[in-house]
């Protein structure tokens, strides 16, 4: 977890209604429970005074005491210290860090290149062109003269037939190369019915967010009858979390009144894990057994239930009868 020594963070979303941690007092309640939610949204920022390099800050440490034993001929815990045990320290520095540094920028490709040290290989162009068909040279029609074996017995040459016509040399069919990456190659005069590729390189479902229809239509609607509300999301679960304080921002816009301290609260599953979104409000009666509830209505909790189905949010009811009318709870759990 970064700290800054004056206290600046560069916060978003939820990590800017939370108090950043300072090496001046303890950590609040609130700010320590919770950590898994806040810490991934800060970052220090880059003139933060405190941060420094170690390499220079010891370099620079150097130079502080070889000068002011060169000026007092003590250090700053008033010892006094040989000033030739300090001047080799100092030298050492001087001269071993920069040519350190020298070698270690001269292996790096980048900075040889730029220097001429290395010669730039010649880079290879693959060719597209397929193999090329040979052709035969041409063979002359007239019949050719005979030549006699060591045995006397005549032989035709090469090329002409028996009855002295030229052969024909057949020209080789062409290649044709066919390309279909993460697919159905088809080539020549075939035909696929009804083809089906399945590709599976980005099976990773896309993160939940509220569309900005789901929230132009979500806020007038909750306006209609306002209550109390409550946001949890599973802790630790950065998707589940953005997708939570969506619902969080909407029931705020439209006048509703957030019974967290936080606008989204941290929750922790147990006796088995579900994942998707589900909403709990209060009820009248609840049949187990038919899954069956009855509700107060007009009511807030009505009202948000049915501005969610109008906006086609996908969620679990889950009634409970030892609750007051006018609340409603959203819990969003992992992507399904």
């Amino acid at each position: 977890m970064p700290i800054c020594l004056e206290g600046r963070f560069a916060r978003e979303g939820f990590a800017q209604e939370i108090e950043m941690p300072s090496r001046t007092h303890r950590l609040s309640p609130i700010t320590y429970t919770t950590i898994p939610l806040w810490a991934p949204l800060i970052s220090c920022p880059p003139d933060c005074r405190g941060y420094e390099n170690r390499t220079v800050a010891w370099v620079r440490a150097i130079f502080k005491k070889n000068l002011q034993l060169r000026t007092t001929g003590r250090t700053s815990d008033d010892s006094p210290k040989a000033t030739s045990k300090w001047d080799w320290k100092f030298w050492l520095g001087v001269i071993l860090i920069p040519v350190a540094l020298a070698i270690l920028a001269l292996l790096q490709p980048e900075v040889r290149s730029r220097l001429g040290l290395d010669k730039p290989k010649p880079a290879v162009v693959p060719s597209n062109k397929g193999p090329q068909p040979q052709t035969a040279s041409p063979v002359s029609s007239a019949p050719s003269s005979e030549t006699k074996t060591q045995q006397g017995k005549p032989t035709a040459a090469k090329g002409a037939t028996k009855s002295g016509a030229a052969s024909k040399v057949s020209q080789p069919n062409p290649v044709t190369q066919i390309n279909a990456p993460q697919g159905i190659a088809i080539g020549g005069n075939a035909t696929v019915n009804n083809p089906t590729v399945n590709n599976y390189l980005n099976s990773k479902p896309q993160p939940r967010r509220l569309t900005k229809e789901q929230q132009d239509l979500l806020v007038p609607c909750l306006k209609a009858k306002t209550g109390t509300f409550i946001i949890g999301a599973l802790v630790n679960n950065a998707e589940a979390y953005r997708y939570a304080l969506d619902f969080s921002e909407v029931f705020s816009e439209a006048g509703w009144k957030n019974d967290w301290a936080a606008p989204v609260a941290s929750i922790m599953i147990g006796g088995g894990m579900w994942s998707g979104v589900h909403v709990t409000l209060p009820a009248l009666t609840y049949d187990s057994k038919k899954q069956q509830a009855t509700f107060v209505d007009p009511s807030p909790e009505t009202t948000a239930l049915n501005c969610l189905d109008q906006a086609k949010i996908v969620a679990a009811l889950v009634p409970q009868t030892d609750k007051p009318s006018g609340s409603i709870r959203i819990d969003v759990s992992e992507n399904p």
